[in-house]
């Protein structure tokens, strides 16, 4: 464990819409639960309410959510039993309760000003994954956006000057405005996960721009209902790429046909795998095997083996570099950190640098598993067969590289 430099990092947890969306400022605040309807523009939201009782909280021209349920049918559109789900505290950084606490103590100190005297740390982790092809080719991200759906971010940080996404775009679904800021306090709950978060993206994809989307609360906890509105609020402002470095323990309804929603419209979404150390990935990352459009996402060492807190699974995409990633915090400060929280935002912006090279959605996450590097001959890593996904993420071959 790190050492404190300035600040000690203490017990801070981890993880790992009619046709226009309707803000959660408009909705019902906070319900309780919540039912998933797969739908068509045929059919009015009225008739909706009238069917399952309860009011419209998000509707798209292909699925509806209604807040506060108060019937539901015994089958659903063409015989699919769509549940009434919880919606309350049930996506967080870490879904699991037993999962290892991995943002928890590390090092910060004030920010230099500039990536070179910044960020040293990253280095080995950068060349391990071959970042050094991208910036030599100007593969930067530019006309991409990765929407960050996290705990906020820090707006003023130096490190996102002229990197984000106009205002218009941003939005707080957990505090119902416009404003996305970190709340908190440094060293406490999960103040500072999405701007660490978002610098990561930064370092990978320079260019691409980062729509600040905040669904966590300070403990790092939010509701179904707000990551679904955030999803579809990302896609209809402009996101090619989704960062989820959150999850659920539980499938849910409402997360599958928002994600299905924005692959609709060729958005590509990478999800953290998870911190449990366990054999199953958490939600909506569990989802994703042998998806077009979505990649779940594990956590390496520098030496390429499984980091030991990340989960694994059959469903997993691929690995990359989650342990002692270097990043930055609010208030010009930077820290090292580990969790797939970190691994994710890595395969994301990864994502941006290849749809910036003008190819096209649906060939991608292909693309991005069919050039990583095998790993299942790194030592430990025969514990794990065929449950690390196509390997560790190889952004120079991604990108044509030899």
């Amino acid at each position: 464990m790190q050492k404190p430099l300035i600040t000690a990092l203490t017990t801070l947890l981890l993880a790992s819409c009619a046709t226009t969306p309707t803000p959660q400022a408009t909705q019902t605040a906070r319900p309780d639960s919540i039912i998933t309807i797969p739908t068509t523009t045929a059919t009015s939201n009225a008739t909706l309410e009238q069917q399952y009782g309860g009011t419209i909280a998000l509707r798209t021209h292909t699925f509806a959510i209604i807040a506060n349920p108060t019937r539901q049918p015994l089958t659903v559109q063409g015989g699919k039993q769509h549940s009434i789900e919880k919606n309350k505290d049930l996506v967080s950084i870490e879904p699991d309760a037993k999962s290892e606490n991995v943002w928890s103590s590390g090092r910060a100190y004030a920010w230099n000003d500039s990536f070179s005297q910044g960020l040293p740390d990253n280095v080995q982790s950068w060349a391990q994954i071959g970042l050094q092809y991208a910036e030599q080719n100007s593969y930067n991200g530019a006309g991409q956006v990765i929407a960050v759906i996290d705990s906020g971010i820090d707006t003023s940080h130096p490190i996102f000057a002229n990197r984000l996404t106009s205002p218009v775009s941003w939005f707080d679904f957990s505090e119902n405005d416009t404003v996305p800021q970190e709340e908190g306090t440094l060293g406490q709950g999960a103040y500072g996960h999405g701007t660490f978060v978002s610098g990561i993206v930064t370092q990978i994809a320079p260019q691409a721009k980062i729509m600040p989307i905040r669904v966590l609360n300070s403990d790092g906890i939010g509701d179904i209902l707000d990551v679904a509105s955030a999803i579809v609020w990302a896609t209809d402002n402009g996101a090619t790429v989704i960062n989820l470095s959150l999850g659920t323990a539980n499938n849910s309804d409402a997360l599958t046909l928002a994600i299905a929603y924005a692959n609709s419209r060729k958005v590509v979404i990478a999800a953290a795998a998870g911190n449990s150390n366990k054999d199953g990935l958490d939600f909506p990352a569990q989802q994703f095997k042998d998806s077009k459009f979505n990649i779940a996402v594990g956590s390496v060492s520098k030496t390429d083996s499984k980091s030991k807190f990340s989960s694994y699974g059959e469903s997993m995409g691929i690995m990359a570099p989650g342990e002692n990633v270097q990043s930055v915090l609010p208030g010009n400060h930077v820290a090292i950190l580990n969790g797939t929280s970190m691994s994710t935002p890595v395969v994301a912006a990864a994502l941006a640098l290849s749809l910036g090279r003008e190819e096209k959605a649906e060939e991608t996450i292909k693309l991005v598993l069919n050039s990583a590097d095998n790993i299942s001959n790194i030592e430990g890593n025969e514990l794990f067969e065929d449950k690390l996904g196509y390997g560790r993420i190889n952004i120079q071959k991604l990108l044509g590289g030899n």
